[in-house]
């Protein structure tokens, strides 16, 4: 997808209505979302445990691919990049719920994949059970 055609698709599904960061804290919490619940590892209830910050179009992901017939990959490019690139601007921690190389392939591992290649990040440590993105 060209600049402007995301540009002019970001419009037209209106980010303010979509750009919703939940919660306000000072880490970015990435990871997958499987059923929702705590026990399965959700990276949202963990993050709604936690206070921290995380990212969620929730079902308008597959409303609005299939309104602009945009694939994963240019929604990636759309929505995640942004959480990933202003959680960078305001100096949050980014953490993930699960190693994020263990996810090659999925918006989990392009996130990883993203932050190196974008913002500097250099290696993942794991502690508490959180793998914490580091410069």
């Amino acid at each position: 997808m060209e600049k402007a055609d995301a540009l002019l698709v970001s419009q037209k599904v209106e980010y303010e209505d979509v750009w919703d960061l939940r919660n306000a804290g000072d880490v970015l919490a990435c990871g997958k979302y499987f059923d929702g619940t705590i026990e399965s590892g959700s990276y949202i209830a963990r993050a709604e445990l936690t206070g921290d910050t995380y990212f969620s179009l929730g079902t308008q992901w597959n409303d609005i691919t299939q309104a602009y017939g945009l694939s994963d990959k240019e929604m990636f490019n759309l929505f995640n990049t942004r959480a990933l690139d202003d959680a960078v601007m305001q100096g949050k921690t980014i953490r993930f719920s699960q190693n994020p190389l263990d996810w090659s392939g999925t918006a989990l591992g392009d996130e990883w994949s993203y932050l190196q290649h974008n913002h500097g990040y250099r290696d993942l440590i794991e502690m508490g059970g959180y793998w914490y993105a580091i410069k």
